[in-house]
C-alpha cells in the first residue's frame, strides 16, 4: 500500500548542535496527480486501440468512430471490452481464429454483439436504438 499516493507535504530535517530543525515541504499539487491519472488512462486506451489496429488490420478510416467512441466515453469502452471478449469466447466455441475477421469485417462483428448485448441492459429496454455505433 502506497501511503504518498495523496499525500502533498513531506518533512525534511537539520541538525545544528544539539537542536533538530523539522521544515515541511510541498512535494506536488493535486492536480498533478489527476493529471498522471488521465495520463495512465490514456495510454493504456491508446495501446488497446493500437492492438485492435494492429491485430484486425484496421485502417485509419475505420479506426475513426471506432477509437472516438473508444477514448472518449468511458461506458461505450467497457461495454467493447465486454462485447471483444464475447467475440473472442464465441469464435473459440467455433474453432475459428479472431484474426479472421479484418478490418470492416471485424468492427461489424463487434457491432453485431454491441447491439445484441445492449438490448438485455435496461438502457436497451428504454431506448432500443440507443446503442454506440462504432463502424
Amino acid at each position: 500500500m502506497n501511503f504518498n499516493k495523496y499525500n502533498n507535504l513531506s518533512f525534511t530535517y537539520s541538525c545544528k548542535g544539539d537542536s533538530i530543525f523539522i521544515r515541511p515541504y510541498f512535494t506536488k499539487t493535486v492536480s498533478d496527480l489527476n493529471i498522471s491519472q488521465n495520463m495512465k488512462e490514456q495510454t493504456v486506451s491508446t495501446r488497446r486501440l493500437h492492438y485492435f489496429r494492429k491485430r484486425y488490420g484496421l485502417k485509419e478510416s475505420e479506426m475513426q468512430q471506432f477509437s472516438y467512441q473508444y477514448r472518449n466515453i468511458a461506458q461505450t469502452r467497457e461495454l467493447i471490452e465486454k462485447d471483444f471478449t464475447e467475440f473472442i469466447r464465441l469464435n473459440r466455441l467455433k474453432k475459428i481464429k479472431s484474426t479472421e475477421f479484418q478490418g470492416m469485417a471485424f468492427l461489424s462483428e463487434i457491432q453485431e454483439i454491441i447491439i445484441k448485448l445492449y438490448k438485455e441492459t435496461k438502457m436497451g429496454a428504454l431506448l432500443p436504438n440507443g446503442y454506440p455505433v462504432i463502424r
